[in-house]
């Protein structure tokens, strides 16, 4: 089934000329839309889009944020099927055609692929990178409504423009589901993520999704902990020794105080974007 992928890459000049060419290989005769922002990373899309003519580029000048960003990739997206996702990733192959293959039914509005951890050191931040994107995929088999914004497909038509927010995915799913679409998750469209290195960019990035997450169910009136059954997770904890279970400890109580800082940050309003450099160095 015919398919657009689409990026939203800002300041991402450095990640593009690793992760474009990639995605070209799985690409078919379907098309790349890079909505770039910033004028080194618009020089280097441009660039990449005289190698290869499956790569349209949407120049911004002015940053707008990610949902401007997207808006303007949907409408300028020429298929029903569009495959969203980051500069800074690396999707496996056959992922892309995975995806697509589920909109043949009519009733399906969203398909989420399965992020992994680019991450292979011994650090502890591998250790939480496996166990947070393991956890996730084990409760996205029970429960297809928890989806990633790594990696996931959209019906064009199962969506109006989307507003600004920190977790765009979760409000893209959030609006699909409201539209009387139904969710899929298709852990074989595998996308490799590079997990935080340090603790400040593990605060920055678990903070902006939960902050979106925030907004999302203000917005909405949802609420995303309903879909996390606890009693799963505490079954999945099972698997491992005591020191790993005390590092999830540890994790859990870092994900409190990330909680704690995304209502703050959503009660008084500051949501500036900060950027996550060590998920960059791929």
């Amino acid at each position: 089934m015919k398919f657009t992928v689409g990026i939203a890459a800002y300041n991402e000049e450095k990640t593009l000329p690793k992760t474009i060419p990639l995605m070209l290989e799985h690409l078919g005769k379907n098309h790349l839309i890079i909505s770039a922002c910033g004028s080194d990373t618009i020089r280097i899309a441009n660039e990449l889009a005289k190698k290869d003519e499956r790569i349209i580029i949407i120049e911004e000048h002015k940053r707008e944020g990610k949902a401007a960003a997207l808006n303007k990739i949907l409408k300028a997206a020429k298929t029903e099927v569009i495959i969203l996702t980051d500069a800074d990733v690396i999707p496996e192959k056959g992922s892309f055609e995975l995806i697509s293959e589920h909109f043949k039914k009519p009733n399906i509005g969203y398909v989420s692929g399965r992020a992994i951890a680019l991450n292979n050191d011994k650090s502890v931040f591998t250790f939480y990178a496996n166990f947070s994107y393991g956890t996730m995929h084990e409760l996205r088999l029970k429960c297809h409504k928890l989806p990633t914004g790594y990696l996931f497909g959209i019906r064009k038509s199962s969506v109006s423009p989307i507003p600004d927010c920190h977790s765009e995915d979760a409000l893209i799913g959030t609006m699909i589901s409201s539209n009387g679409y139904e969710f899929v998750y298709e852990p074989k469209a595998v996308v490799k993520v590079l997990y935080p290195t340090n603790w400040k960019d593990f605060f920055i990035q678990k903070t902006r999704t939960r902050l979106g997450h925030l907004e999302v169910k203000h917005r909405m009136k949802m609420n995303f902990r309903e879909f996390r059954p606890r009693g799963e997770i505490l079954n999945m904890l099972r698997k491992y020794n005591t020191k790993e279970k005390l590092l999830i400890a540890f994790y859990m109580l870092a994900e409190s105080l990330v909680w704690i800082k995304a209502w703050v940050k959503f009660k008084t309003g500051r949501k500036g974007w900060e950027r996550v450099e060590s998920s960059k160095k791929i």
